[in-house]
């Protein structure tokens, strides 16, 4: 026999251990059952050496039933592992269902429609109100910087052989010939805002030659420019005088419109700012809707598809009514909100803003009643395996629109929908995507009363992570055949080519190119270059550099600094035909003769 506490094996008829003490009587006590082990920790059946055949009890071997599980002799602890232990063998269930098949599958399992559906569309809101804050800060609120800020830019021309050989054609008929010069010209220039002084150049280029410069600089007083290539003396003006006869401001103190344009940038909120307001009176709207349906469905975009779940719900007037209520009635009283419009309130000219501001919501409030839908909304919204809403359908009456971007593998397929009475657009593409850059065929197809019409286009190398921080990077190739049939233009000239324009515009940087294309070979181009940066410190000419301009007398005491012999070397230095430098020649001693006269 062995010991029920701790395993000893004992001799017949031993009413103690004598290993642990324990009274080998008190089995019963102990909750130990009908061939339990006496270890209690042994497999059942087994005896607590480990060796007696399954069904063998500790007391040496007697066959007997095994309870299991034992519930009815656990004691307190047995109670323990019942209280804690079945809502653990959940947990580790639930974590394992969401590591296997992920938590998208166990929310869109277990949560109710209305519950995904909110889940689904914040998730989108959060990208949307970050794409739409990154667009605010970098086109808007960044170009309301007078004060401090650099913009350089340039526009560069290209003509291939066959451009000038069309404008040569042209040409011969004003006795110019030769276009050789123009295979290359362009226009740069920089204009910059720093401690209240504006200082700026420009430069015409052919080829890789500036042939005419440009300076310019002013402070609170004066303004002045420089043409270097003509003259070193600067012409200067008096600045406000100029700015009391033109410009509508009322003061010529130009310290106040400084003070001005900097209080009015910094009024405008931050990008954060614009972001989280955003999200929030969007997802405060969206928490309205509280009857949505599930479903499944297949959405396609030409020959791609992917399964999805739908959210369907009907937004009647009295949704939009619980809409407006619950979006004005927060407005009225975001602290955060009305911090803005008081800022705005501080300026010139704008001290009734926030007050008018505060009375419009009131109004908006009081009418909020007599809000009636014409026709209920349908709304659905298509949701990928990954909780990603990746499409989404929206009917009023007779008017639809409809946006489907679904995705299998590299593939890719973009289905952009609008109809509405007596006329309709769709854009329809199909393509590969890899490494966040998409290459696809396009089709832009309009109905309307007058008959049917479509383009056909490409998109190379775009940037799918640009456009989500608000940017726009890639290739578009638009051959000028579609493009003339679909404004019924009937251009022949140009129905042979394609016009390619790359682009890649985002944060302090734009820049575009044009490109004419004959097949491979680019006939002509334009290429617009732009840079953005904080303010440079301009430089004011020193008196002795300066000759101030009242009237016509002054304009012509400079005329007679200028050196055209250095201009008209540069222009014959840039292989411009001689033709072309008589004409310039002949302008400028006509415009030195109407200054004498």
């Amino acid at each position: 026999m062995f010991c029920v506490h701790c395993g000893q094996e004992m001799t017949e008829g031993e009413l103690f251990c004598t290993n642990c003490g324990s009274k080998l009587g008190e089995a019963a006590a102990g909750g130990a059952t009908t061939g339990e082990t006496a270890a209690g920790g042994a497999a059942a059946g087994e005896t607590a050496a480990g060796g007696a055949a399954t069904g063998e009890t500790a007391a040496g071997g007697a066959m007997g039933r095994i309870a299991w599980p034992p519930f009815k002799n656990m004691g307190k602890w047995g109670g323990k592992v019942l209280t804690f232990g079945l809502p653990a063998v959940a947990i580790v269930l639930v974590v394992g269902v969401i590591a296997v098949y992920g938590a998208e599958f166990f929310m869109r399992t277990f949560m109710s429609p209305e519950k995904y559906f909110q889940h689904v569309v914040k998730k989108s809101a959060q990208r949307n109100a970050e794409i739409l804050a990154n667009n605010y800060d970098t086109l808007f609120k960044e170009k309301m910087n007078f004060v401090d800020r650099t913009v350089d830019g340039s526009v560069e021309v290209r003509l291939g052989d066959e451009a000038r050989n069309m404008i040569e054609l042209a040409g011969s008929m004003a006795g110019i010939d030769d276009f050789d010069w123009l295979k290359q010209a362009g226009l740069k220039g920089k204009v910059s805002v720093k401690d209240r002084v504006f200082s700026g150049s420009a430069a015409l280029q052919l080829g890789k030659d500036e042939v005419l410069t440009l300076n310019a600089a002013a402070d609170q007083q004066k303004a002045y420019l420089q043409v270097p290539t003509l003259s070193k003396k600067y012409i200067g003006v008096d600045l406000e005088t100029l700015l009391a006869e033109t410009y509508y401001y009322n003061s010529t103190d130009l310290d106040v419109l400084f003070s001005y344009l900097d209080a009015l940038y910094t009024s405008f909120p931050e990008k954060q700012q614009v972001k989280k307001l955003l999200y929030k009176y969007f997802t405060l709207a969206i928490s309205c809707i509280d009857e949505v349906e599930k479903g499944k469905e297949t959405l396609d975009a030409g020959d791609v598809t992917e399964k999805c779940t739908t959210l369907e719900t009907v937004i009647r007037t009295k949704t939009v009514k619980n809409m407006t209520k619950t979006v004005l009635t927060e407005m009225k009283k975001d602290e955060e909100l009305k911090k803005i419009l008081k800022d705005f309130s501080k300026l010139e000219g704008m001290e009734n803003f926030y007050d008018e501001y505060m009375d419009g919501i009131d109004m908006m409030l009081d009418e909020v009643g007599d809000i009636e839908l014409y026709e209920n909304i349908t709304l659905i919204v298509y949701v990928n395996g990954k909780g990603e809403m990746i499409g989404f359908r929206i009917k009023t009456g007779d008017s639809k629109f409809y946006y489907a971007n679904p995705q299998k593998g590299s593939k890719v397929g973009y289905d952009v929908t609008c109809e509405m009475p007596g006329q309709s657009w769709r854009l329809k593409g199909q393509g590969k995507e890899s490494g966040g850059k998409v290459d696809a065929d396009f089709t832009l197809r309009m109905d309307t009363y007058y008959g049917t019409k479509s383009l056909a286009f490409r998109g190379e190398d775009l940037d799918i992570n640009a456009v989500k921080k608000g940017e726009l990077k890639g290739t578009l190739i638009l051959p000028l055949k579609e493009v003339d049939d679909f404004l019924e233009s009937d251009n022949r000239m140009l129905r042979r080519y394609d016009l390619t324009l790359k682009f890649d515009i985002g944060g302090s940087s734009f820049k575009a190119d044009a490109s004419l294309m004959d097949a491979k070979e680019e006939v002509a181009a334009v290429t617009l270059n732009i840079k953005e940066k904080a303010g440079e410190k301009g430089k004011i000419p020193g008196k002795q550099d300066v000759i101030v301009v009242e009237n016509v007398s002054d304009f012509a005491d400079w005329m007679d600094t200028v050196n055209t012999d250095a201009f008209i070397n540069r222009l014959e230095k840039a292989n411009l035909p001689i033709d072309i430098i008589n004409y310039i020649e002949e302008a400028i001693s006509y415009a030195e003769y109407m200054m004498l006269w």
